[in-house]
């Protein structure tokens, strides 16, 4: 568990290494290939994110916090 109670588990794990591959820029076979799913809906529809990189581009908007 983090500070927050929040809990690290298998599914989490694997959506966020199938993000990592995406963010990569890892193709959709091999995408597949390495979550082990036997359908390619799934990798795509459950473990990826295709909002991610839109969020990501808006929060590089942010100009870097202040020092104090």
């Amino acid at each position: 568990k983090d500070e927050r109670g929040r809990r690290a588990t298998f599914h989490g794990l694997k959506r966020k290494f199938v993000t990592g591959l995406i963010r990569a820029g890892v193709g959709v076979d091999e995408l597949h290939e390495l979550a082990r799913h036997r359908s390619v809906q799934t990798t795509l529809g459950y473990y990826t994110d295709p909002t991610l990189k839109n969020r990501a581009a808006a929060v590089n908007k942010l100009p870097p916090p202040k020092s104090e």
